[in-house]
């Protein structure tokens, strides 16, 4: 939607690594699609937070996501120790290799 109004999202990047950070690191405890589940309700809170910098504290989008950027960033590194965090659970992979009715489901 920022996008959309004239404004420019930098923190897109940084907010798909932590959710993808946050998916892989809680999949022992919530199963694969909890924690997709789970991934996806972060990049929704950074979003929605974003959202409200700009749009309820007036705060310039670029400034918002450019600060948003290094905070997520930097914690997507925290989180993974720097490290790359493999998916346990081979279904996993039905969500960028699976079909339904014939129909990929690429996400």
């Amino acid at each position: 939607m920022l996008m959309i109004g004239g404004g420019l999202a930098l923190s897109v990047g940084a907010t798909t690594a932590l959710v993808g950070v946050v998916t892989a690191s809680t999949q022992a405890n919530f199963g694969v699609w909890g924690a997709a589940a789970f991934g996806i309700v972060i990049g929704l809170l950074i979003g929605l937070l974003n959202g409200l910098l700009v749009t309820r504290i007036g705060i310039n989008p670029l400034i918002t996501t450019l600060g948003m950027l290094s905070a997520v960033r930097g914690l997507a590194f925290v989180f993974s120790g720097g490290l790359s965090i493999p998916m346990l659970d081979e279904s996993f992979g039905q969500l960028g290799r699976g079909t339904i009715a014939g129909v990929p489901t690429l996400i």
